[in-house]
């Protein structure tokens, strides 16, 4: 049997730095942040100048009518209020977050300009009587009818 031999002794200190050709590290860090300025600045430029060409897109942060336009657009996508809660779950929760959107839209447009107070008030209307399943009784159809015929005007934006 033989006796083992000792452990040899730890170091006392971190391994020296490894020794050969490291000129890809160089090159790779700068590569990068390049690659990111260039799809960040591309980003910005699309944001910035890439209109979706409707009115509805806009021109700046106080444009009432691109509101309007907007929530006005919301309606073709949406049944009669007496047909909201007569399809599939998914179906009335996505046509009931549709109306809401397009009742707060049509607020800030009535926040940015008096003319479209009407649009506001029929729009919330309709919020109200979704939010209380008041939709089937023959004040809840005026009240679409109403917001459809306000809308008519933007009809293709």
């Amino acid at each position: 049997m033989t006796v083992p031999s000792a452990l040899p002794p730890l170091p006392s200190g971190p391994p020296p730095p490894a020794v050969g050709d490291r000129s890809s590290a160089r090159w790779r860090e700068p590569l990068i942040i390049a690659v990111a300025a260039g799809g960040a600045g591309v980003g910005l430029g699309w944001l910035l100048w890439a209109g979706g060409g409707g009115a509805a897109s806009g021109t700046g942060l106080n444009d009432a009518r691109a509101d309007a336009v907007g929530s006005c657009q919301v309606l073709p996508r949406t049944p009669g209020l007496d047909a909201l809660y007569e399809g599939p779950k998914d179906s009335s929760e996505a046509y009931f977050n549709r109306l809401g959107a397009a009742s707060q839209l049509a607020h800030s447009a009535a926040v940015l300009d008096d003319r479209y107070e009407e649009l506001d008030k029929a729009m919330r209307e309709i919020m109200r009587r979704m939010q209380t399943f008041d939709v089937k009784d023959p004040g809840a159809t005026a009240t679409e009818k109403k917001a459809r015929a306000l809308c008519a005007e933007y009809e293709g934006q």
